[in-house]
């Protein structure tokens, strides 16, 4: 059920950075794209431009078996005006700086939009009661079957632990840095923290080795 237009969404139950980051995410990082789709749809995102994107992605995705903003930009070109031209969708891919945290997006998108859609059906039975268009039992009725399928939007299946499978970690310095992850550098003041990371970022953009030998992974930028 989508939400009804007419329903004044209050601010909280609408999350654009949220919205934004998971789209960054997916632009960021291809391998997550159907991953994603199996967890939101286009519905679920409040901001229309945010719908044509997600969806830009997937056909995208879908079409090419491969994912960048050129390939985005030439899909969505009759579109580009209803999202905000080429200059938001390189604001939308530099929201994130990786995709490690799109469960946590997810979620904050999926979350606001079910509680959209309950808000809607409350105020979808709320007029047919007013207008007496059809009976009380049939308005009980519809509304149940609104908030029930949003319940199941909301259930989670349970996953066994040996049913999970293990993905390799790929590092930037091995054993200590992963590519594609947040990793905390952390320690009191004035140790030498900054110096530590611009020692890293001359290293990566040499193609340098790591101070404990582990080999570079070849020049690049950091």
């Amino acid at each position: 059920m989508k939400a009804n237009p007419l329903v004044i969404v209050p601010p909280s139950l609408q999350d654009p950075a949220a919205e934004g980051a998971l789209l960054g995410s997916m632009i960021c990082d291809p391998t997550i794209i159907d991953e994603v789709s199996s967890s939101v749809g286009p519905d679920d995102f409040y901001r229309p431009e945010h719908r044509i994107i997600f969806d830009g992605i997937r056909d995208t995705f879908a079409r090419f078996g491969s994912f960048d903003l050129v390939l985005l930009r030439n899909q969505l070109q009759h579109k580009l005006a209803d999202v905000g031209g080429v200059e938001y969708l390189v604001k939308v891919a530099e929201s994130t700086p990786s995709s490690a945290n799109w469960p946590y997006y997810a979620r904050i998108v999926q979350d606001a939009s079910n509680r959209r859609r309950m808000i809607a059906a409350v105020h979808q039975a709320g007029q047919s009661l007013a207008d007496g268009s059809i009976s009380m039992d049939e308005v009980l009725a519809k509304l149940q079957e609104d908030l029930g399928s949003v319940q199941d939007m909301q259930a989670t299946e349970a996953v066994w632990a040996s049913e999970v499978e293990p993905k390799a970690i790929q590092w930037l310095w091995p054993n200590r840095f992963p590519m594609g992850m947040t990793s905390i550098l952390a320690g009191e003041m004035k140790l030498g923290k900054s110096q530590i990371a611009m020692q890293m970022g001359a290293i990566v953009s040499r193609g340098r080795s790591w101070p404990d030998g582990a080999a570079g992974s070849g020049p690049g930028v950091f």
